[in-house]
């Protein structure tokens, strides 16, 4: 048995060499420049900067993934190889884990073996360990839960009350790399009635840390969002219209829109929602179509398909005994509760990000490949072969979407780390006290009107990368300046000044309206053909004469 264990975790690991390799190859993709900007800015108060003790003691300032970043951004700066083996290595290690919760539950090895596999080749979850700005608290939070899931299901067999200490140990440090499974602090206790039957005056008297730490973090994250008097693009505060019918709306569609979408790779199943509603739905503008498609149509595919399949389940849960159909009841919750962190946060698109469904997946791989192993027990061996091809199958088609959206982002990364260098060459360093960039280009990249092929605010990117020079006042990193795609503007702050544009006009009027002197303008043009940056400034000065 030993050598077989050994044997499938050289399985996993060349497999998640195989299927991830370009990772090494990955940039920043967006909020790691946010990172870097801070910690530059923050130094060693980064851990704790900008939060009160309340928020610290609830884990609301990830203080953990913060000293990772610390390490990773701060330390190694545009250096992503670290960070990138880290992100593998354990997502590696959640996948063995994953395998390891599954033969717990299961007591099957081959199909824990299939769990673990689904869990690591899973490409909708993918960006959790592409994007490595959420990859150093997604991925090492999970891996606290799923070491609370074992000392959790200890506890229950044993009753030990260092196990129950240590599950509430794990799950609260797991907090301060982020907020993922809060929900476990009242998933647990009342999960524990599926176990084992106990009074009302013992259950309390085992569980009351657990509920009243889940009760009073809620009353404070709600709090503050009520507290907000400003309208946020992403998350409800206190100026959302109907803010509680809102939660409440969300917290029942949220997790049955997202249970089924956690296997299925959105390319293709927003393909097919195209196909559809051009049958079905032909009278729609084109403006409309995408929006409809992408929204409305594919939320009633995917409410269909979750309710489809958790029918199903419940149906077939019935043939097992009370032990084994409660731990798949524990794994269904596990799963559907997993999305109830979100429901803060709006989206326009019906599946949520990608980094959202990394912990879902988690127990929706043991799901997964419970009945998958429950078929393949049949004699019949026409239902084995269909259910071997199925499995292999799906796979073989999150395999290949995967390796070829890491390809495709390792392709943008190079594009990125060619744009800096080129950058750097014709402009090493600041000397001015005042500086305006202006770059333009032929192509729009992600929104209108953005010219450079980064996801987040160039300003903003361009102040991290010559921070360094003294020449870029600390306040603006601080106060996210810039940060947000497509944001243009010009600043001062004392002697200092910084501004960004992409549009001549915007520059012409910001020159004008601060009294600017045009030699401090540098002009880049990008070719997006050629990946050549070039230096337009004499060009773009002759046209403010």
């Amino acid at each position: 048995m030993k050598r077989n264990i050994f044997l499938f975790i050289g399985f996993l690991v060349g497999l998640s060499l195989i299927v991830y390799w370009p990772i090494f190859g990955m940039f920043f993709l967006q909020d790691e420049w946010l990172s870097l900007g801070h910690i530059l800015v923050e130094g060693i108060r980064h851990p704790f900067a900008g939060v009160n003790f309340i928020q610290f003691v609830f884990g609301e300032d990830r203080s953990l993934a913060r000293i990772l970043g610390m390490i990773f951004f701060g330390y190694f700066r545009l250096n992503t190889f670290p960070v990138a083996v880290f992100s593998l290595f354990l997502h590696t290690v959640n996948s063995y884990l994953v395998f390891l919760l599954a033969k717990k539950l299961i007591k099957n090895t081959p199909t824990s073996f299939l769990a673990g596999i689904i869990f690591l080749v899973s490409s909708v979850a993918s960006n959790t360990v592409l994007w490595f700005g959420t990859s150093i608290g997604t991925i090492p939070a999970t891996t606290l839960i799923l070491s609370a899931c074992f000392t959790y299901f200890n506890f229950m067999e044993k009753g030990k009350s260092k196990f129950l200490f240590l599950t509430f140990f794990l799950l609260y440090i797991s907090l301060f790399f982020k907020e993922v499974g809060v929900y476990f602090f009242i998933l647990f206790p009342f999960a524990s009635l599926l176990f084992k039957k106990t009074k009302t005056t013992n259950f309390f008297y085992i569980w009351w840390p657990f509920l009243v730490f889940f009760l009073a973090y809620l009353g404070v994250r709600i709090t503050e969002l009520k507290s907000v008097q400003s309208q946020q693009v992403l998350f409800l505060t206190g100026t959302s219209r109907h803010f509680v019918s809102t939660l409440a709306v969300r917290s029942v569609l949220y997790p049955l829109t997202s249970f089924s979408l956690q296997f299925i790779p959105s390319q293709s199943l927003l393909t097919f929602a195209r196909f559809f509603t051009n049958i079905y739905y032909p009278f729609y503008s084109p403006e409309e179509f995408n929006l409809i498609v992408q929204t409305a149509v594919l939320d009633i595919f995917a409410v269909g398909l979750s309710l489809a399949f958790l029918s199903a389940v419940f149906q077939w849960i019935k043939i097992f005994g009370k032990v084994q159909r409660n731990y798949i009841i524990f794994l269904i919750l596990s799963s559907l509760l997993s999305f109830l962190p979100y429901v803060v946060i709006s989206k326009n698109f019906s599946y949520l990000e990608s980094r959202y469904y990394y912990l879902s997946l988690v127990f929706g791989s043991i799901i997964l490949a419970w009945l998958a192993g429950y078929f393949l027990r049949f004699r019949y061996l026409s239902i084995k072969l269909i259910v071997v091809t199925a499995i292999l199958s799906f796979l073989s088609w999150h395999a290949f979407i995967l390796t070829k959206d890491i390809k495709q982002e390792a392709i943008v990364s190079n594009e990125r780390r060619e744009f800096i260098s080129q950058l750097k060459n014709i402009i090493p360093t600041l000397k001015e006290n005042r500086t305006i960039f202006y770059i333009t280009s032929d192509r729009d990249y992600y929104i209108p009107g953005n010219k450079v092929p980064f996801q987040g605010g160039m300003g903003y990117t361009l102040m991290v990368l010559y921070y360094d020079s003294g020449k870029i006042p600390a306040e603006f990193l601080a106060k996210d300046y810039l940060f947000v795609i497509g944001s243009e503007g010009y600043q001062k702050s004392g002697d200092l000044g910084f501004g960004y544009f992409s549009k001549l006009d915007s520059l012409k009027n910001a020159v004008k309206a601060n009294n600017l002197s045009k030699n401090i303008i540098i002009g880049l043009y990008y070719n997006p053909k050629t990946g050549r940056l070039i230096d337009i400034s004499p060009k773009v000065l002759s046209g403010f004469d």
